[in-house]
């Protein structure tokens, strides 16, 4: 319903709409990669709603932001 506006459910349209935190996982991938703490379970439940999300919109999450 959501991705209606944009015509298409990608992860860069829902980064543009500000859903599934989005955001946050950037910011916590960026610190990952960059071998700083970063707040682990956040992490975790995010990728864990990302799951569904990607099951429900017939994505693949990347594997980087695993």
């Amino acid at each position: 319903m959501i991705y209606n506006l944009f015509g298409e459910p990608t992860w860069s349209n829902f980064y543009k709409l500000g859903v599934f935190n989005l955001d946050q996982l950037k910011e916590i991938v960026a610190k990952k990669q960059a071998g700083e703490e970063y707040h682990q379970q956040w992490h975790n439940e995010i990728t864990a709603m990302l799951e569904y999300a990607a099951k429900s919109f017939d994505l693949a999450i990347p594997e980087y932001w695993r």
